[in-house]
Parts: C-alpha cells; structure tokens; sequence
C-alpha cells in the first residue's frame, strides 16, 4: 500500500496543489491528513473540500478542534489568537460531515496530529525526551503539529535525530523504530518555506519505504493573498522563512498594493 502522509495545511491552497500534483504521479491508494487543515491561510474551506472530494482520511488537529469550539484559543500566540478568531468569521466546515480521527492505525504504523490520548493534539512534541515519552510503546509514528520536519530513528547503539532540509528517502526494516514528523503544508517553521510531506510504500510486513519530501511552491502568491488582510499580515511575514525572500516579498507587496490602490482609486473616481 502507498500512502501519502499530509499535514498542518492551514488553508494554504498553493502549497496543497503543488503537492497533490506529486502525490497524483506515485500512484497512493490513500491519503491520511494529519490535522490542521484550517487556520493561518485564507482558503481553507477550498483545502478542505479538495481533499475531502479525494477521499482523505481526516485526524483531529488543535486548530480544528479551536474552530468547532471543542477547545480554548487561550494557549495560543498571538497570531494563533488572530488566526481562530479570522478563521471563525470567514470559514464554515460542517463538522458533522466528515469523520475527525484522533488517530488511525495501520498495521504496526500510527498517524495521529502530536500525543494520542485526550487532547493530545494541543502537546507540542519538541523536545527529543518528549517525542520518546510520548511514543515508547509505539512502532513507527507519523505526526506533525509542530510544523518542522523531522526523523527519529531508535537504534540499540542509541538514537538518530534528524531535522530533514532536502528531500530525503529512508528504508525502515521490520523491527525499526522511527518517529516521523511529516512538517507542514502550508506553514514551516524552521529555516525554509518550502512545504513538506511523506509518501508510504508498505511494501510488505518486512520492509517499509518512506520519502519525506520538501518542495518549493507558489509561496508569493500565499503571501500576497494573507497581506490582502490587514489584520494577517504578521501571519503572512511569518509564513516566509527566509530573510531574503522576505524582504523580497515585502517589496512587492508594497509595490503590488501602491499600483493596485492606484488602480482602484482611479476607477472609484471616474478616471478609468
């Protein structure tokens, strides 16, 4: 079975078609989200109703569970407060449409957002100790939530700690321990814009091969559309991750808004 292993898309619909363009060429039977479709982004009922029409199975992230009003915001930063709140106002998800797991298992492989157990998907596992706590009985582990990618692989000679910068592909054999931190659609927040993704092969019960992609999408024109809104426009500076490319982004968008207000002026007044 190959599966493709999706997370923290945040209404990022740039980023979710440049990755479902790769997921469509390596012929997955299923696709697992791991929570956080919504939040941040500003397409997020799009994201949503894309994979919902692809059959995608749906786990409960924290941002989910803020916009249903299952949990308090209180614990968020301050464009997470910003976020929910947007998000309630211009986003509906029928919550009873779909299924929201709060993990999926299969065969010695758990998908789940972060912790399993209540509220699980609130704990941000970033701390080696706290990934081993959380998942010491566990096999293999795909998770996301903390929006960096990431591999844990326990060994008898100790363990390998490894945040993943490149597209990178690793063989797990039948008594491997890994944990696997998918990253983010739609919103890293290490070092690099590009989003990040794992596609499954199950080649057998013996054998198990993962690729952990990090890919370069449209990421100026998410920028652009979260700056159309004065209250996201700290969420869309903190959406690029390198410096550079954030100034670089930061001109345009003042270029873009002069020649644009410009534009609509002009028309209001009856010059066009």
């Amino acid at each position: 079975m190959r599966i493709a292993v999706i997370s923290d898309i945040h209404g990022n619909l740039e980023a979710l078609k440049k990755a479902l363009k790769i997921i469509s060429k390596q012929k997955v039977e299923k696709i697992i989200c791991l929570g956080d479709i919504v939040g941040y982004g500003v397409d997020s009922k799009e994201c949503y109703e894309i994979l919902k029409s692809r059959n995608c199975d749906f786990i409960m992230g924290n941002h989910e569970a803020m916009h249903f009003d299952m949990v308090s915001s209180d614990s968020c930063s301050d464009k997470g407060k910003i976020s929910v709140q947007w998000q309630k106002n211009n986003v509906i998800i029928n919550k009873e449409e779909t299924e929201f797991k709060e993990y999926i298992r299969i065969d010695k492989c758990v998908f789940t957002h972060s912790c399993l157990g209540k509220d699980g998907y609130m704990k941000y596992l970033n701390k080696l100790e706290d990934i081993l706590e959380a998942y010491k009985n566990e096999k293999i582990v795909f998770y996301g939530h903390t929006h960096r990618p990431r591999i844990t692989l326990v060994k008898e000679d100790g363990v390998q700690d490894i945040f993943i910068k490149k597209t990178t592909t690793i063989s797990l054999e039948q008594d491997d321990i890994a944990y696997i931190n998918v990253g983010s659609i739609g919103q890293q927040r290490d070092d690099q814009t590009d989003s990040s993704f794992v596609i499954l092969d199950m080649k057998d019960e013996q054998k198990i091969q993962l690729k952990l992609y990090r890919v370069r999408y449209n990421s100026l024109k998410t920028y652009l559309k979260l700056n159309k809104y004065p209250e996201l426009s700290s969420i869309a500076t903190y959406l690029i991750r390198e410096k550079f490319r954030r100034k670089i982004y930061e001109f345009i968008n003042y270029w873009w808004n002069r020649i644009y207000r410009k534009k609509t002026d002009s028309k209001v007044n009856g010059k066009i």
